[in-house]
């Protein structure tokens, strides 16, 4: 009886992990669009220092909008190897289309509300960095096939 039960835990577990890799994946293959914004450090920054701060003062800023998340990268193979970029998803275009509309000043009333008074934030990471302004960036759909 025990053996029975041992076996049934185990094939339990192992229906569970695959459900739970499977809503894994469903959560990476729904985003449809990826915002780059290829960044430069200025001279002289502390890169975890830089690291901390996207991470524990710009990013949870653009995580208050529901339907966009903003991560940092760092290249590890290519052109752009050992330098900064970030990346900002959206489960849909629409999303993306709210958040930073096609028109007008191309910042949603919500986003403009989320970074009132932010300043001094911006002005931190304008002497850590360059690139995350428009200039530098390009908004990507996923293509689906």
């Amino acid at each position: 009886m025990k053996k029975i039960i041992g076996i049934s835990m185990v094939l339990v577990l192992l229906i569970l992990s695959g459900f739970i890799n499977k809503v894994e994946k469903e959560k990476a293959s729904d985003l449809k669009v990826f915002s780059i914004h290829e960044l430069s450090i200025k001279p002289g920054v502390n890169e975890k220092e830089f690291k901390d701060f996207v991470m524990n003062e710009i990013a949870p800023l653009y995580r208050q909008m529901k339907g966009q998340d903003l991560f940092l990268a760092k290249g590890y193979v290519g052109n752009r190897m050992g330098q900064y970029a970030i990346f900002i998803t959206f489960p849909t275009v629409k999303d993306r289309n709210r958040i930073y509309p096609l028109s007008g000043d191309g910042f949603s009333e919500e986003f403009k509300k989320v970074m009132e008074g932010k300043k001094s934030i911006w002005e931190k990471f304008d002497s850590m960095a360059e690139g995350f302004d428009g200039m530098h960036c390009t908004d990507y759909v996923k293509v689906d096939y």
